[in-house]
């Protein structure tokens, strides 16, 4: 191998290529490494844009599904605090029958035997009141039966309640019924 003058040129290998061709040779090369190592980096580019859109559409899709869940729950809440609501309403209807039932058995024996004193069907009546606290406008001829002020006036208001808690009743029962089957 020579060294380089001007008379010679640069200098040159054992088959008569100069280090010039070397080194662009080596440029290409390098150069084509380097637009296959792009090339091989754009493909992995491009599948992980597909796998970040897939996981996004896959989130999105979670997303819109969790809040399908809650809006279902929150529904599946509101009829269950609408049917507790109900059963409330009907243990309350019934609590009012259970006192207009007492206050029919009180006020009818002493309307029938000549009268025991108020004692008995106005503690019933006053027990109503209490129970009565919402309902009035549910129950009027229950709500009604505070005003007696005899024993034949409290026989024939709770004769009337006992008939309008039944019919409440079963009005309830048609609505929590229809609240459950929809």
């Amino acid at each position: 191998m020579s060294s380089w003058s001007p008379a010679n040129g640069p200098p040159r290998y054992g088959d008569g290529v100069s280090s010039d061709a070397v080194l662009v040779l080596i440029g290409d090369v390098a150069a084509l490494l380097a637009a296959g190592a792009a090339l091989v980096a754009l493909v992995y580019a491009r599948e992980t844009v597909g796998e970040a859109k897939a996981a996004r559409q896959d989130a999105d899709r979670a997303a819109r599904d969790a809040a399908a869940d809650r809006h279902r729950a929150a529904e599946d809440a509101a009829a269950d605090r609408r049917e507790a609501e109900y059963a409330r309403t009907i243990r309350r209807v019934e609590r009012v029958g259970e006192i207009v039932e007492d206050l029919f058995w009180s006020a009818g024996v002493g309307a029938l035997t000549g009268g025991h004193g108020p004692n008995r069907w106005m503690a019933d009546r006053n027990r109503l009141g209490v129970a009565l606290v919402g309902l009035s406008e549910r129950l009027p001829k229950c709500a009604a039966i505070l005003n007696a002020a005899t024993e034949r006036l409290a026989l024939d208001g709770a004769t009337e309640g006992r008939q309008e808690v039944l019919l409440e009743l079963d009005r309830l029962s048609v609505e929590l019924t229809a609240l459950r089957a929809g």
